[in-house]
């Protein structure tokens, strides 16, 4: 089994190659059936100084691995203006984490 850290670095270095930014991304939804993940993109990019998406993605491996969350039970990242949403499944139920960009930013 793909641990979160290899899934998400692998997410993060495929969407690098198509030269997509965590400026670009409205979210990621994560497909249980089959695996398939999605990308959604915006209209326009998010404000100048967004983090970049390895920082934000770091945040969610952290939290992922902290909770015991696994592929699998990936539902989806929101990306907003002022925050990021990780949505998961887990035995007792759904679980959702918000992220305010500040705390994503590397200083």
């Amino acid at each position: 089994m793909v641990s979160i850290r290899e899934f998400l670095d692998a997410v993060a270095e495929a969407l690098a190659e198509r030269g997509t930014s965590s400026r670009d991304l409205l979210a990621l939804q994560f497909e249980k059936e089959g695996g398939d993940l999605r990308v959604l993109v915006g209209r326009g990019p998010h404000p100048a100084g967004y983090p970049p998406l390895e920082d934000i993605l770091r945040i969610v491996i952290e939290t992922c691995e902290q909770n015991g969350i696994t592929v699998p039970q990936l539902q989806r990242i929101t990306f907003f203006d002022s925050e990021i949403n990780l949505e998961c499944a887990s035995p007792e139920g759904e679980a959702a984490y918000t992220y305010p960009i500040e705390s994503c930013t590397v200083h």
